[in-house]
């Protein structure tokens, strides 16, 4: 049932100069594919520490995607329990979800992003856990440190 199910995991940052509603670029693309001058995977960083210029807006953009897209997967990947969260030194964030379905030659691929924007960024060390819920099943946890310096 799950099984072109995968998770989207990517920390985008944007320096103040990208400043705008949406930080995350664009309500046309998943985030996934959003380009970025500095993007940072926490999935790769997953329980390491990674280094980011204090007090410069930056966003967090974690999902899911299933292909081809199935009415099998459908309720199960709709579900409001199907979700990501992200908490910052123990503080849940605020996130809007994107739902996005692309044709490819092969078939249909849904995505369903949460996005979490901070423009104005943070100072000091901070403890990111992101958490991706499958069906209201916790299916992957990841801890990043970020220094803000």
């Amino acid at each position: 049932m799950i099984a072109g199910l995968v998770v989207l995991s990517l920390f985008l940052v944007f320096a103040d100069t990208a400043r705008a509603d949406h930080l995350y670029a664009t309500d046309k693309l998943p985030p996934g594919f959003a380009a970025g001058p500095n993007r940072i995977n926490m999935n790769l960083n997953c329980g390491g520490v990674v280094n980011y210029d204090e007090n410069t807006g930056f966003f967090v953009a974690h999902g899911w995607v299933t292909f081809p897209w199935s009415e099998e997967d459908k309720n199960a990947f709709m579900s409001p329990a199907t979700k990501y969260e992200l908490w910052i030194d123990g503080q849940l964030q605020k996130s809007a979800m994107r739902a996005f379905l692309v044709n490819f030659p092969d078939g249909q691929a849904k995505f369903k992003t949460f996005v979490i924007e901070d423009h104005d960024g943070l100072s000091g060390t901070h403890t990111f856990v992101g958490r991706h819920f499958f069906d209201g099943n916790l299916a992957f946890e990841c801890t990043v440190t970020v220094n803000f310096a």
